[in-house]
């Protein structure tokens, strides 16, 4: 029987995973956490099997052929990709966390498109984090400027961006420019639809992506309630244990950690 020769690429990536395993399992028995309670013991696990699942996606890129960019169709003209460089290093966060990989990037000479075949090929955005960490990172709390929601925003969200709708924001000019030159003047016509375009071209968030109107928000809370009441419906009994069920459904919605450490802290002795 013909003896294997170890691969001096993938070896050396087996072993390491094989020695992260072996670390893990360790670090869960019973004399590493004997003064740990369930939910100690539940959260230190899923964290173990988070940089286990990290180890195998970085180990998966890069052993995904299309990162080298051999023979790559533009995907816009159906061009061919000329490659510019064979080795560009990028870091794109994801559910994981961050993870660091190296891939070709090019450009198409027909038609001017550039891009990463292997980004294109799994769905990466050129920028930012991975879409499945788009939709569980809170970039931004979209409001009308209202002091209670600032204050409600810096004690849920501390660290979101706080972006001013922007149907409000123009109202607002609108209201300047009749308070400066008298309503349904042509001065006041003109400079609001001067202040507005230069509103919306320092707008960041359109450059960022993210969403300058708060109806999106809105429209969510009402759809997020109705499995409890209907839309503009409120209880006005009290007691009913509804307001704690949303509660507790935002919390598992939310996708940040909280609702583990609310259910941690629970289980915390009083």
């Amino acid at each position: 029987m013909q003896e294997r020769k170890p691969d001096p690429i993938t070896d050396p990536i087996r072993e390491a995973f094989l020695a992260l395993c072996q670390s893990e399992f360790e670090k869960g028995s019973y004399e590493m956490t004997s003064e740990k309670n369930m939910a100690e013991l539940a959260v230190q696990m899923q964290e173990s099997g988070m940089r286990i699942a990290k180890a195998i996606m970085c180990s998966r890129l890069e052993d995904d052929p299309r990162r080298a960019g051999d023979k790559v169709v533009c995907r816009k003209c159906q061009g061919t990709l000329r490659i510019q460089e064979r080795s560009q290093r990028r870091a794109v966060q994801t559910v994981l966390g961050e993870i660091e990989y190296v891939r070709a990037y090019g450009v198409c000479d027909r038609c001017g498109h550039s891009g990463a075949p292997l980004d294109e090929a799994l769905g990466i955005s050129a920028f930012g984090p991975s879409v499945d960490a788009r939709k569980r990172i809170c970039h931004a709390a979209v409001a009308d400027g209202a002091v209670h929601i600032r204050e409600l925003k810096n004690l849920q969200f501390p660290d979101a961006v706080f972006i001013l709708d922007w149907a409000h924001a123009a109202q607002h000019l609108s209201d300047c420019s009749k308070a400066l030159f008298g309503e349904g003047t042509n001065n006041a016509h003109a400079w609001y639809q001067i202040q507005k375009r230069r509103l919306w071209n320092g707008h960041v968030n359109v450059a960022n992506g993210w969403p300058i109107g708060s109806g999106v928000a809105e429209g969510a809370v009402k759809q997020f309630a109705l499995r409890l009441k209907g839309s503009e419906k409120f209880w006005n009994v009290s007691h009913t244990g509804a307001e704690e069920m949303l509660t507790l459904c935002a919390l598992y919605h939310s996708g940040d950690g909280r609702w583990d450490r609310h259910w941690r802290k629970r289980a915390e002795p009083r």
